[in-house]
């Protein structure tokens, strides 16, 4: 993404699901949805930071040197936000009304 003349990556952490490693699982969607409710505002964290120093690792195996590097991910605070907590108490009460419908 490019904001005012720079160029920043836009990590967005996910799964994809497949029966042999390449051909999408006919429940991957299904798969998805269950490990997003299971995961809370820590662990995306901690896979952004994962992504984020191993695109900045230089490592012996590259053939050629890098031309392109990573710099640390922005960090910033803001006055509100969401609390895990209740957010998933939010999800699991929609998802269970949802399962008494055959949704």
């Amino acid at each position: 993404m490019r904001f005012d003349g720079k160029w920043f990556l836009h990590v967005e952490p996910t799964y994809h699901f497949t029966k042999d490693g390449k051909v999408t699982s006919a429940l991957s969607a299904a798969a998805l949805a269950g490990i997003k409710r299971l995961e809370n505002n820590q662990a995306v964290h901690g896979q952004v930071i994962m992504w984020a120093r191993r695109l900045q690792q230089q490592t012996s195996w590259e053939a050629k040197p890098r031309k392109l590097f990573f710099a640390d991910p922005i960090k910033f605070s803001v006055d509100s936000g969401f609390d895990d907590a209740h957010w998933l108490k939010a999800d699991e009460s929609n998802h269970s009304a949802d399962e008494g419908h055959g949704i």
